[in-house]
């Protein structure tokens, strides 16, 4: 024979929405105008039970709020790290250096998130430290080894590619970017 205990740890387990409809269901039967209630043929059992539809009602938004708690919580945390991240990827952008720029900025014009840069081009191991980007598993080619800018990063660049250059260093991104890969002594 179950007790309350057990009855409100089964109702516990039920996605959040059945207790809220639940409660929805006993606010409607408390709190419905009385022409209403007689339409509806409630009145007498509103009238007979409201002490105890109302302690339901209770009970029923204690256990909602308690199911979606955790939830909202874990997405107020979620929002407060993505806070943190953007800071925290502004300071390095503003950090990069103009090889490391120039590559990201290729990236950005030509809309593609993979490129295949040489795995030994300092710019591109910084990029890769810095976590801007990451150099894909496997065999290949070492002067042409894809490099991919993870999916928050790129996110971050499309949205608003003047953090990578000034919009005037536009215009020149293409030459720089084939006088950096293909002389990383080039001094730029």
């Amino acid at each position: 024979m179950g007790t309350i205990a057990d009855v409100l740890k089964s109702i516990q387990k039920l996605p959040a929405r059945y207790p809220f409809a639940a409660f929805l269901i006993c606010l409607a039967f408390v709190f419905a105008p009385e022409a209403i209630a007689k339409t509806l043929g409630i009145a007498e059992i509103r009238e007979s039970y409201k002490a105890w539809i109302s302690i339901a009602m209770l009970v029923l938004f204690a256990l909602w709020l308690a199911q979606v708690t955790p939830s909202i919580q874990l997405r107020w945390q979620a929002r407060v790290r993505q806070a943190a991240w953007n800071e925290n990827i502004t300071s390095l952008l503003n950090g990069l250096s103009l090889e490391e720029r120039v590559i990201l900025a290729e990236c950005v014009r030509r809309n593609e998130q993979t490129i295949t840069l040489d795995m030994t081009l300092p710019a591109a191991m910084s990029l890769c430290d810095k976590g801007f980007m990451r150099k894909a598993g496997g065999r290949g080619e070492i002067h042409a080894w894809p490099h991919t800018v993870p999916l928050k990063v790129w996110d971050l660049l499309i949205g608003d590619p003047s953090r990578i250059l000034h919009d005037e260093a536009w215009q020149d991104i293409e030459v720089a970017f084939r006088r950096i890969t293909r002389d990383p002594a080039s001094g730029w």
